[in-house]
């Protein structure tokens, strides 16, 4: 069997969440390999974290378009932006599920998403690329997340929400049924969200307000 060399970028919280993700899935016999991490910081190049390597810069990886890439970056923009130079230099995307996560019938999943450990997608759902669902997040029946947004740990969308491309969802967010969340739009942690929000806001609270409107 042919296996995928794999590297993560990245090497802060979400890195490292991604790369305990790929070890996992490699545990349970899927057909990669993990060669280690990739960071422009070049003060970490060459230390290791978990026994692998920080192997360089983005330039490393570009000159191996033959290596598979998760990236283990948490804001959305910046996810797209690096996922964005990848797929144009050829490299591979895999998508990882956490072997402890559970997925339903009918839910498909972008090229490149993450899904990290225990959480739940129910069913009829679709995800878009890039997506991260992370530590116990719970996703019901016929949610529609957008290419890159990030539902952090314990945040619950029930069903037929539908949340904009590169949406950034903090720790512990409620989103009630039906609700529509913009583009580009944070929520803050543990906010409640019972009604549609537009793009390109930030908003906090129970039940959650618009604080911050974005260009």
């Amino acid at each position: 069997m042919n296996q995928l060399s794999c590297v993560v970028v990245g090497t802060g919280g979400m890195g490292r969440e991604a790369m305990e993700v790929l070890r996992a899935v490699i545990a349970h016999g899927a057909a990669y390999e993990a060669l280690g991490f990739i960071d422009d910081n070049a003060a970490l190049h060459g230390r290791s974290f978990h026994d692998l390597p920080v192997l360089g810069a983005m330039d490393w990886l570009l000159a191996r378009p033959e290596v598979g890439v998760v990236v283990g970056i948490g804001a959305p923009a910046v996810r797209s932006r690096i996922t964005e130079v990848l797929r144009q230099n050829g490299n591979p995307l895999p998508t990882l599920v956490h072997p402890t996560a559970t997925v339903g019938r009918g839910v498909t999943l972008g090229e490149g998403t993450l899904i990290c450990h225990h959480a739940v997608l129910t069913t009829d759902l679709v995800l878009g690329r890039g997506v991260i669902v992370n530590v116990g997040a719970v996703i019901s029946h016929d949610v529609r997340v957008g290419d890159f947004a990030t539902i952090n740990p314990l945040t619950s969308l029930s069903g037929n929400v539908t949340l904009g491309a590169g949406v950034d969802c903090g720790s512990g967010v409620r989103v009630i049924p039906g609700v529509t969340v913009g583009e580009g739009t944070i929520l803050g942690a543990g906010a409640v969200v019972t009604r549609d929000l537009p793009s390109h806001v930030t908003a906090v609270g129970v039940p959650a307000r618009v604080i911050k409107t974005r260009n």
